[in-house]
């Protein structure tokens, strides 16, 4: 198989498992806006899209034991800060300096995001998009729009040179109508378990390889940091 190259790549989802699978096969992810941040569905991720701007600007929910991510309240978009998981579900909650500090940070890094992932979309290079789409809107009459709504979305606020990249389980592709000129179509068997997105232990480790055999970076960069999940703190 031919792999073909792109100058930027650009992944939303619903959770942490598709830069993972990246950072696997590559050894780096080159983050951008939605890489370890997302909504759950299309529809709330095309409005995030369409008014990045707003993301993490506005009120932002401050994580909790039972929903460990800020949550931006303009947008519907969920974000971890830097601390591990266990900082937030531990029975004893941090102190409000240490929110505050994890907050402003978020906001900080945010914002470079934004900047850094708009002149990725609409410079002159080539550009993948990849979304992991969430099983619900992988049904019978809703598949091909689902998808639809990312590329609209992304088409107004300038995206150029783009090839859209849809990833099901394997089970759902019979739910996309054909043909879809606008997007290409992959799948895996099936995705991790909710409870550990980020494993790279668990599910489907072939199927993803050899999506990103075909699909691929120009440039291999390196990896600046180390990520949580590298600790068995699974996302």
């Amino acid at each position: 198989m031919r792999a073909r190259r792109f100058d930027h790549v650009v992944t939303f989802g619903y959770n942490c498992e598709l830069s993972a699978r990246f950072f696997q096969n590559f050894g780096f992810v080159d983050s951008t806006l939605f890489s370890w941040a997302g909504a759950d569905y299309p529809d709330e991720m095309a409005y995030a899209i369409e008014h990045y701007e707003d993301i993490f600007t506005g009120e932002i929910a401050s994580p909790t034991r039972v929903f460990p991510m800020f949550f931006c309240k303009k947008t519907k978009v969920r974000a971890h800060g830097r601390a591990k998981m266990s900082v937030w579900t531990a029975e004893t909650p941090p102190a409000k300096d240490f929110v505050d500090a994890e907050r402003a940070e978020l906001v900080s890094r945010f914002e470079h995001l934004k900047k850094k992932t708009i002149e990725y979309l609409r410079d002159d290079k080539s550009v993948l998009c990849i979304v992991k789409l969430h099983p619900s809107c992988c049904k019978p009459g809703k598949a091909n729009a689902a998808v639809g709504l990312y590329i609209e979305a992304l088409r107004k606020v300038g995206a150029r040179n783009m090839t859209f990249l849809a990833i099901c389980e394997e089970a759902a592709a019979s739910a996309f109508e054909c043909p879809h000129p606008d997007f290409e179509l992959r799948t895996v068997a099936e995705y991790n378990p909710e409870s550990c997105a980020a494993d790279l232990k668990a599910g489907d480790s072939r199927g993803w390889r050899l999506v990103f055999d075909e699909f691929r970076p120009k440039t291999m960069k390196k990896q600046a940091h180390k990520f949580k999940f590298e600790d068995d703190d699974a996302h």
